[in-house]
């Protein structure tokens, strides 16, 4: 038995229908339902192994399970005496909302091609849970992942991904297929669901969760022993971090540390009542010209350069606001958003971000980050309320009032 320990299992249905797999490597299989509700697959006949539900008011996802991953579901067309899809090794999911950008505007459901970040972590996290469960690699298909090709900005010029399409597979290849594809993809099969949904993202490894804690004049040796750490796993969490931390600079303490100090030699954790060691030497700022990670929390003439090529204040300190500003460009950039400016990070950028003009009308992900720096509804779509918003935005930072985010309003969105 093979059951999601996360998953709602109201709606199972394993009892009304048999199967098992005949063939094939291990795959995933990512469908949408093209529709806003729970469908009832007909009684279970056409159901997938999984369903996602985004609920785009509380930002929340659920996953329903329908089917033991230990055998097959019943979403695909599979034809008698030909590729046995279904029962090719496919563990299949269906997303509740659409791939066609008509259709989701049309009833107002979530379109996943351009699906929020927190609905992309609820499906990567369920794939992540398949993969281990049934030994699926954490690769794509090297076929296209194409748009549905009735985008209605564009009619004509995208192509489609219904029928016979480029990115269609044929039977050998699908029968020898291991990791992740689209419902585009499927031998036998004519829908072009889930579209160009972002599978680089999906595929992308999300850093874990850390403790972050504050503390001075503490020697980094110290700091592992009160934590339960190693010296070793503090430099991993917190590059280009000295033998001495301090004076209150904030250290993110690795995954499994213990937050809460049970020694007290060395302690300088502000409001233990620990006494407080002296402050070390400042140290030397680095050049400009360093390749260190940067992150929050670090200072120096590198940390200034990256600021300026972001367009923020180039005060040289990795705060708040240029934490925000790094996230944001990862994100529209679809690099892993954590805050951290390694390799990737820097080659993206280059030698500065040039942010478009965000307009009314537009759709993505520039638009969700000015709807997340104005304050208005973070759904990727510039609409009536988000035009409000900039607004009320440019109007009391005294910029001219025209709507558009543009140069003058992006200059005072991290300030």
């Amino acid at each position: 038995m093979s059951v999601c320990p996360f998953a709602n299992q109201s709606y199972r249905y394993d009892s009304r229908y048999s199967g098992r797999y005949t063939g094939g490597p291990n795959k995933g299989v990512l469908h949408t339902t093209e529709g806003g509700s729970l469908p009832g697959y007909g009684g279970g006949g056409s159901a997938p192994h999984f369903t996602v539900r985004a609920n785009v008011k509380t930002k929340t996802v659920t996953i329903y399970q329908h089917f033991d991953t230990a055998r097959p579901a019943r979403a695909l067309v599979n034809k008698s005496g030909d590729t046995q899809t279904n029962n090719d090794g496919c563990i299949q999911i269906e997303l509740i909302g659409s791939c066609d950008r008509t259709t989701a505007e049309k009833y107002g459901i979530i379109y996943w091609p351009e699906a929020p970040t927190w609905a992309l972590d609820g499906l990567k996290k369920l794939m992540r849970w398949i993969e281990k469960d049934r030994g699926i690699p954490r690769k794509a298909t090297t076929r296209p992942w194409l748009n549905y090709g009735k985008d209605s900005r564009a009619p004509g010029r995208i192509p489609a991904s219904y029928g016979n399409s480029p990115a269609r597979m044929g039977q050998s290849e699908f029968d020898n297929f291991a990791g992740w594809c689209g419902h585009q993809h499927v031998a036998e099969n004519s829908h072009g669901d889930p579209g160009n949904i972002d599978i680089g993202y999906l595929l992308s490894v999300t850093p874990p969760k850390r403790t972050v804690v504050t503390l001075v004049g503490v020697t980094l040796a110290a700091l592992a022993t009160i934590f339960g750490v190693t010296t070793g796993q503090l430099e991993a969490a917190n590059p280009g971090i000295g033998p001495t931390v301090g004076p209150s600079v904030t250290v993110t303490l690795p995954a499994g540390a213990n937050p809460t100090p049970t020694a007290t030699t060395g302690v300088t954790r502000p409001g233990t009542g620990i006494p407080t060691a002296p402050a070390p030497t400042a140290p030397t700022t680095p050049p400009a010209t360093t390749t260190r990670t940067l992150t929050k929390g670090m200072t120096g003439a590198d940390v200034k350069t990256l600021q300026t090529r972001l367009g923020v204040p180039a005060d040289g300190k990795f705060g708040p606001k240029t934490d925000r500003a790094v996230r944001d460009f990862q994100y529209v950039k679809g690099l892993v958003v954590d805050g951290r400016v390694g390799p990737a990070t820097r080659k993206a950028l280059g030698t500065k971000w040039v942010k478009p003009t965000v307009r009314y009308g537009d759709r993505g992900r520039y638009v969700v980050v000015v709807q997340r720096i104005v304050g208005a509804d973070q759904d990727g779509k510039f609409g009536p309320a988000t035009l409000a918003k900039v607004k009320a935005f440019q109007k009391a930072n005294g910029l001219a009032v025209d709507g558009f985010h543009g140069p003058n309003t992006w200059s005072r969105a991290y300030r």
